[in-house]
């Protein structure tokens, strides 16, 4: 939403380095093109195959635009994630999903896919990012800990989607706050039309948070 996209708009520069993870259909990966220009360049990821058709189809012409179809984890594999078809994409994930209106785990597709971790790729890629942004529906948690060196290292924004929704297994949301905040991070919310500083809390509705580097 609009929050994500007024910290896109404020942070990401011309010539900076964007790693999107959860790219979805591309909405931030198009719009951290046109930010960062032709001296920059968009890494995406999206594991889905007929989300990444799409994302292919809508960043096709963008020279500075990089697509892996690869889940974001915190090593090498492969990984088994549900696809629960075109309506419901932004739900899918190596978790069950509960969707909205239905009762039960909804009916999926499985699929597997080549996994990577953010600092095996960025080592791979020789890249520096500057912001990363994650909306990985519930591994969000696991993939913070897959990329410690290039926090350590190269101090990147970071935009993390938050959400509780007590799925099993799923690390709660305020764990990815702390992970931040220990690694050197202040976090920020988007509210009423302003970037302001957040507080941390112990149960969290979906929304991003902006994490700034303190140094």
């Amino acid at each position: 939403g609009e929050g994500l996209t007024r910290m896109l708009l404020a942070h990401l520069k011309p010539g900076m380095t964007f790693l999107d993870v959860g790219a979805q259909l591309g909405y931030f990966t198009l719009l951290g093109a046109w930010l960062t220009g032709e001296s920059g360049q968009v890494h995406s990821f999206e594991p889905t195959p007929s989300t990444f058709d799409l994302l292919q189809r809508n960043s096709q012409s963008k020279p500075n635009i990089h697509l892996n179809r690869l889940a974001v984890t915190s090593d090498r594999g492969t990984a088994t994630l549900n696809d629960y078809g075109a309506s419901f994409s932004a739900f899918n994930s190596i978790y069950d999903a509960k969707l909205p209106g239905q009762g039960g785990p909804a009916k999926a597709n499985r699929f597997e896919v080549d996994t990577i971790s953010i600092d095996q790729y960025v080592e791979q890629e020789k890249l520096s990012p500057d912001f990363v942004k994650i909306d990985a529906e519930n591994s969000d948690y696991e993939i913070l800990t897959g990329m410690e060196d290039t926090l350590s290292k190269f101090r990147p924004i970071m935009s993390v989607e938050v959400g509780d929704m007590d799925i099993e297994g799923v690390r709660p949301s305020k764990d990815i706050v702390h992970f931040l905040v220990e690694n050197g991070y202040q976090p920020y919310e988007y509210s009423d039309g302003e970037i302001a500083k957040h507080t941390a809390k112990d149960c969290y509705e979906y929304r991003d948070l902006l994490f700034l580097p303190e140094s």
